[in-house]
């Protein structure tokens, strides 16, 4: 990470001088003071945390350069903290300089960023190049660090820990997206997990799109995941989904879980979405799981999203599941009024219901309030507070105070 935020930090300090009356720098900067109970010490916490998030852009005459960043530093108040030296513990989520057509059709990503494969996704400090329009495929070549984050503490890893990639990709069919990808990731520069995968999207007439995501783990030769699902339309204002999702879990090689005996899951998915007016509109679904060696489980969903008055919004829900593992019931209920153009409040109630085969059954509850106030274009006040009471605490006081400013 230093080495990262010091190539950047140059990199800044060359580019910035170069391009100082056209800059434009625009920054979220969200200042939290939060209260909680540590689930690990089960002692009561304090915190502040500052999220920065900026990106710079025009800082060259065609603006295909732009600098983002994203970053939160926190320090406890706990007592164990300061006995354990992490009252302040920083965290950078992403840094990095995209430079749109370095050359003709070739496109770079430098720095700490997230990339996502058909094939894996990983956090990395390095580079991705997109090379576009070669004939008709498009293709993505990226590697670096793997950056790997413990808990809330800070990361974890060495320059022994990569992941690397390739990806091709084409349009050439109408309306059709297609993507394949090899990926490769090392665990203290022993091969860890090596995928290849591949997603399909589709678009047929009558508002049918169709869709398929599949990915094949190369060290354990299993399918590890595959989904394939169609939505559609044959109302306006009806949408219905059918699904079906299959996993094998795989472990990194690396990891002692790897010799553990797992079972697949497949889940069967339907879902359809109604709207009656603009304001009222209904979802419900249903899942069939299969947890293999002749266990299974149904899922079912209902819920309404209502505005009855302009300035109120409410969701209801309610979630059922019978079979494996045991029963489970539970309702969603949550609701935000505008007060004003400036001011609204929100709260909201879960409840969920446990029925369990080898565990203690419980019911768990959670209330919670909200609001918000904009103070002006760039400054505003949120505000949440909850209590949650389960098998474990009669009450447990949660909550955050967040002042957020744009610049």
């Amino acid at each position: 990470m230093r080495r990262t935020c010091l190539l950047l930090s140059l990199a800044l300090l060359l580019v910035l001088p170069l391009a100082a009356e056209a800059a434009d720098m625009r920054a979220t900067s969200s200042t939290q003071f939060l209260w909680f109970n540590d689930s690990l010490s089960g002692q009561d916490d304090e915190m502040f945390a500052e999220y920065l998030k900026m990106s710079i852009t025009k800082l060259n005459q065609e603006n295909t350069i732009t600098i983002h960043g994203y970053g939160r530093g926190t320090y406890s108040l706990a007592d164990d903290a300061a006995e354990s030296d992490e009252e302040l513990l920083g965290r950078l989520y992403y840094f990095y300089l995209d430079y749109r057509d370095v050359v003709q059709n070739v496109d770079l990503v430098a720095g700490r960023h997230f990339v996502n494969l058909p094939a894996g996704s990983a956090l990395i400090d390095g580079a991705t190049v997109n090379i576009r329009n070669i004939g008709p495929i498009g293709l993505r070549l990226l590697g670096g660090r793997n950056v790997i984050f413990s808990g809330d503490r800070n990361e974890i890893g060495g320059s022994d820990d990569s992941f690397m990639g390739a990806g091709i990709s084409t349009d050439v069919i109408k309306l059709t997206h297609i993507e394949a990808a090899y990926a490769r990731k090392t665990d203290d520069s022993e091969v860890a997990r090596e995928t290849v995968g591949i997603t399909i999207t589709t678009y047929l007439p009558k508002r049918i799109a169709v869709y398929g995501e599949a990915k094949y783990d190369l060290l354990s030769e299993t399918t590890s995941e595959l989904l394939a699902g169609i939505k559609f339309s044959p109302l306006e204002r009806l949408t219905l989904t059918g699904e079906y999702y299959q996993s094998y879990p795989t472990f990194d090689a690396t990891s002692i879980y790897s010799v553990f005996a797992v079972n697949q899951y497949q889940e069967s998915l339907i879902k359809a979405e109604y709207a009656l007016t603009e304001d009222y509109k209904l979802f419900m679904s249903y899942a069939a799981e299969d947890f293999d060696d002749g266990e299974d489980a149904n899922r079912y969903e209902a819920g309404i999203a209502a505005r009855p008055i302009a300035d109120l919004a409410l969701n209801v829900s309610y979630d059922r599941r019978n079979g494996y593992g045991g029963e489970l019931s539970g309702i969603r209920f949550n609701g935000r009024y505008s007060v004003t153009s400036k001011t609204a409040v929100s709260a909201g109630i879960d409840w969920d219901d446990f029925r369990r085969e080898t565990f203690e059954d419980e019911t768990v509850k959670k209330y919670w309030v909200g609001g918000t106030h904009r103070f002006n274009e760039t400054i505003s006040l949120m505000v949440r507070a909850e209590d949650n009471v389960n098998v474990k605490y009669d009450q447990q006081y949660q909550g955050v105070a967040t002042v957020n400013a744009e610049f």
